[in-house]
């Protein structure tokens, strides 16, 4: 396995040797994980809010554009997690 870093010392890249497959990942200005694809297919997104909590999740089929499984998450003026909902297979 060969995992590749950038400056601020996030994860941007891993690549399995078992397979071969790779997986690479993106962030918000503010350095919150959004996006990560897997042979170059977005396979999951997530939404942040201003205090970096996952609003939104959500995981996409192998076509990289059909949301299979999305989760929306609430949160009180105390960051405790008050409504969560899920749709689909996660």
């Amino acid at each position: 396995m060969e995992i590749g870093y950038d400056a601020a010392g996030q994860r941007k890249t891993a690549t399995y040797a078992r397979d071969n497959h790779s997986e690479a990942y993106s962030y918000s200005a503010s350095g919150y994980l959004e996006d990560v694809k897997i042979n170059g297919v977005l396979r999951s997104r997530r939404t942040n809010d201003l205090l970096g909590r996952v609003t939104t999740y959500r995981e996409y089929a192998a076509d990289g554009v059909t949301a299979s499984y999305t989760r929306t998450s609430t949160y009180d003026k105390d960051n405790r997690l008050t409504v969560q909902t899920g749709t689909g297979e996660g």
